[in-house]
């Protein structure tokens, strides 16, 4: 957020004044004490010159090390996201093969019951016949007492 707000501020200012662009290079021009500069600008000494050198160059260590420090923890976040799609991944496939093994295991345990399954329709095809017979002749008998019992009265 803090960057974004920041971006803006730098493209508005950059945008808004254009002007330090076009200056001109600087100029430098040895001098010595109680001589007249030979332009208009600032004047400091040896001194001043290495401060500023040296607060140049820690700003400029300072921004290479914040630079690194974020894609250091962009590739942190992104290694960690992908370990993440990686577990998961490996968690649906191992969950995929469980339900693989189990489906497989229900289909033998199926396979095998009907192999095994013996065929007693032949059986079930004979006991109908036999017992149709049966029936048939019990009727046919009990139609006949029947018929005995209404002659004898």
């Amino acid at each position: 957020m803090i960057k974004r707000v920041i971006s803006v501020i730098t493209a508005i200012t950059i945008l808004l004044f254009p002007t330090a662009a076009f200056t001109q290079q600087g100029r430098i021009a040895p001098i010595k004490k109680g001589q007249a500069a030979p332009f208009n600008g600032l004047v400091y000494d040896y001194k001043a010159d290495a401060v500023m050198s040296a607060r140049r160059e820690a700003s400029e260590a300072r921004h290479k090390i914040d630079k690194e420090h974020a894609l250091a923890l962009k590739d942190a976040k992104h290694k960690a996201q992908l370990q993440s799609v990686v577990a998961s991944k490996e968690a649906a496939q191992k969950r995929y093969n469980e339900i693989g093994k189990i489906k497989d295991n229900r289909m033998t345990s199926l396979e095998k019951q009907v192999l095994d399954h013996k065929d007693y329709s032949m059986w079930w095809f004979s006991g109908g016949v036999i017992g149709g017979i049966l029936i048939t002749l019990a009727s046919a008998w009990a139609l006949g007492q029947a018929t005995q019992v209404d002659r004898s009265n």
